[in-house]
């Protein structure tokens, strides 16, 4: 293509040249009032044309009835020579209309006729000015990369004169460091034994303390047990004295219902003599009806003794009765006091034995002197190693207090866990080099043992993240779909309250046959003789009906918005989940590069011991570690390390971030959203999804409108046609036509079509 437009260069020029000084020769813009002028003029002469016509049409109508209400021949051809002046004014017209046409046309024709064609060069231009414009987007893309070559070059430059002077400070801070690390062994050392000395005088007070807390924890051991005794010996007295009690009561009980039976007996005996008495009584009054004074007065003295002595009875039993209730009460209110007096001495017995089990395990939990010194061995060697000594030992501390006790007991326990994974080499006095060896190589292991378990871990927590995005997918389909069917369904809805009246309408049509099979009354409701209660009762089912599918998708509706609501509230359960899960396993990444880090730490330390060793035993050290990790692990997290630590992608991400400053709002705008699409699936789908309708949308609108537009001008060619066959056919019906009726019509008709179209 560049070749061509090279070869064609000089006559394209020429081209562009001849065509631009003609149109500017030609001047369109001055001409255009004449040609205004010219075209205003033409419809005037169109409209005053139209007019004669119609006074044409209206002459020769009069002239026929003229000539058929005439009776001589004189006034028919007085009316006829009238009718054909006004024709020939209006040929004459038209003639003058047709001359005036020409001589505008041949004008304009005579200037456009040596006119060039402007298209060919308009379509070169065009071509040049999309080259330029891309020759220009090159020229910008290729300065750009310029001053950034340029930028980077300077920058490249800097680095270097930063990186000489940096590996000159690294070698003074080396050397640097190479003293203090001289002086730092000698103050460990120093230290080291400093802390020994400090460490002995407090477990040598720390053990005096703990002989005067076992004295002091015997001696009240000892006063609890012959505190216990006594009050065993004191509840064996309360017992056997409460029995005593409860014995003599028991008998005084039995005494008082003894007596309660005596008395009962007594008072049944009365009661039946008065019975008896009360019938001899009856008899004699029966026998003798005015019975003597003397013996009315016997028998009422007998009913007096009788019932005194009755009274006197009662009154006993019923004091027998409250003594009793009183002696149970009171025997009652005894027992509920021993019987809490004895619980509380059990539970204060309770109490001391387990003060005094626990304090026979505090005494077993403490440190034995043979632990005391391992864990002074251990203090000295991770002293000297300067290295882990916070995580895997608690020191002691004379300031502990109560807390003594669990502060020796994970003291042992450290001591103990060391002693196991340093082996049998640290059992000599002062540790040496192999003490040291095996502390770096069960650290090393520990390390190794951490990276493994963290890459386990990840592994879950990867696995986790990945179901949950699943399940993040699956909901967020799910709720589509409710959504979906929620719409639907409320259309449906829409759609059925707003055809409530028409389905009414066309139930009650006499000419549908799904009517007459409803109702069942297409007969009456033809004639006009439906009854009233038929018509209110069919109204009734339709809204019943109505009514009811109604309440069936208002329950729907219901139900799928409480189960969109569970959906919802699970998606947002789940991004917490995802959220968290992406932490973790963001904090679970981070750990590892920091053990990383300290694996190359205790791996250059374990090179620096290794000149003291044999290599087969460095070899089978590290070959029989079974938790080795695995050097994928390692791998990969030390890429990741090293890819942190690196200052080109830090500078190269500095230079980004300064050019996206440097940016103006509408390209940091563009590069949001780019970036969004980009990093989103959803938003990507949904763009391509917008682009393809409004793609549609565009090529839909464009052929609608090709497709109308081509119908309208068929319709108006349809039309001008049928104008034209029916002036025709009214001047050939007419018979008025003279010799030149023909080029008239013809004209008439040429002058109606430019008006139209």
């Amino acid at each position: 293509m560049a070749a061509v437009v090279e070869a064609h260069a000089p006559e394209i020029a020429f081209s562009l040249s001849s065509v631009y000084s003609y149109w500017k020769e030609f001047d369109l813009d001055g001409r255009r009032s004449k040609l205004d002028e010219i075209g205003l003029k033409v419809a005037s002469l169109q409209e005053h044309s139209t007019a004669n016509r119609k006074k044409l049409a209206d002459a020769t109508r009069e002239f026929k009835r003229s000539s058929a209400a005439a009776t001589t021949a004189a006034e028919c051809s007085t009316a006829a020579g009238n009718l054909l002046r006004q024709y020939q004014d209006e040929i004459d017209a038209l003639t003058r209309r047709a001359k005036h046409g020409e001589s505008a046309f041949l004008d304009l024709y005579e200037q456009l006729f040596e006119a060039p064609d402007p298209a060919q060069a308009l379509a070169v231009a065009l071509d040049n000015e999309t080259q330029m414009s891309q020759l220009t987007a090159q020229a910008q893309k290729v300065a750009s990369e310029l001053a950034e070559y340029k930028a980077e070059s300077k920058a490249i430059k800097n680095q270097d004169l930063t990186i000489r002077k940096q590996e000159e400070a690294i070698r003074e801070l080396s050397a640097a460091l190479q003293a203090k690390d001289e002086e730092l062994s000698d103050a460990r050392k120093q230290a080291a034994a400093e802390a020994d000395a400090a460490v002995l005088q407090r477990m040598q007070a720390r053990e005096d303390e703990l002989s005067e807390m076992l004295a002091g924890a015997q001696s009240s051991l000892e006063a609890m047990q012959r505190l216990y005794a006594a009050a065993q010996n004191q509840l064996f007295e309360l017992q056997s004295t409460r029995e005593e009690a409860a014995a003599g009561r028991q008998e005084e009980v039995e005494l008082a219902a003894a007596e309660l039976e005596a008395v009962q007996a007594r008072l049944m005996s009365l009661e039946a003599e008065k019975g008896s008495l009360k019938g001899k009584l009856e008899a004699s009054r029966s026998a003798a009806s005015a019975g003597a004074a003397g013996g009315q007065a016997a028998s009422s003295s007998i009913e007096d003794t009788l019932r005194q002595e009755l009274n006197s009875q009662r009154e006993v039993a019923s004091r027998l009765r409250q003594d009793l209730a009183a002696a149970r009460q009171a025997l009652h209110d005894t027992a509920a006091q021993w019987e809490e007096r004895c619980s509380s001495l059990q539970e204060q017995l309770e109490q001391q034995q387990q003060s005094g089990e626990q304090l026979q395990r505090e005494l077993h939990a403490r440190p034995t002197v043979g632990q005391l010194q391992e864990l002074q061995q251990q203090v000295r060697a991770l002293q000297a190693i300067g290295y882990g000594s916070v995580e895997e030992l608690q020191p002691f501390s004379p300031q502990a207090g109560n807390a003594a006790a669990a502060a020796g007991q994970t003291a042992a326990a450290a001591a103990a866990d060391a002693k196991g994974m340093a082996g049998p080499a640290t059992a000599a006095a002062g540790g040496g080099l192999m003490n040291l060896e095996g502390l770096l190589l069960a650290k090393s292991r520990k390390l190794e043992h951490e990276v493994t378990m963290a890459k386990l871990a990840m592994a879950e927590a990867s696995q986790e993240l990945a179901a949950a995005r699943e399940q993040v997918a699956e909901l967020q389909e799910q709720q589509q779909q409710q959504s979906d069917l929620i719409s639907r369904l409320e259309d449906d809805l829409l759609a059925v309250r707003q055809g409530t009246a028409g389905t009414a309408a066309a139930a009650a049509a006499p000419g549908t046959a799904a009517a007459a099979a409803a109702t069942g009354l297409v007969g009456a409701a033809g004639s006009g003789s439906l009854p009233a209660p038929l018509a209110s009762a069919d109204d009734d089912a339709n809204s019943s009906s109505d009514s009811h599918m109604l309440r069936v998708l208002v329950g729907q509706r219901d139900r799928l918005k409480q189960r969109v609501g569970e959906l919802e509230l699970q998606l947002a359960a789940t991004r917490g989940e995802l959220q968290t899960s992406q932490h973790e396993l963001s904090a679970a990444r981070a750990d590892n590069v920091a053990l990383v880090e300290r694996l190359r730490y205790v791996g250059g330390y374990r090179q620096q011991a290794a000149a003291a060793r044999s290599s087969a035993a460095a070899t089978g050290a590290a070959g029989g570690d079974v938790e080795a990790g695995g050097g994928d692990v390692v791998g990969k997290y030390s890429a990741l390390y090293d890819e942190a630590i690196d200052p080109f992608k830090e500078f190269q991400g500095q230079q980004r971030e300064q050019k996206r400053r440097q940016m103006s709002v509408a390209d940091k705008a563009m590069y949001s959203v780019g970036s969004l699409v980009y990093q989103s699936g959803a938003a990507r789908l949904l763009t391509f999804a917008y682009l393809v309708v409004l793609h549609l949308l565009v090529f839909g609108s464009l052929t609608h409108m090709t497709h109308r537009t081509s119908d309208h001008i068929m319709d108006h060619h349809e039309l001008l046609l049928q104008n034209r066959h029916d002036l025709t056919s009214m001047m050939h019906h007419d018979g008025t036509a003279l010799p030149g009726g023909s080029s008239a019509a013809a004209a008439a008709a040429g002058s109606q079509s430019p008006g139209h179209l």
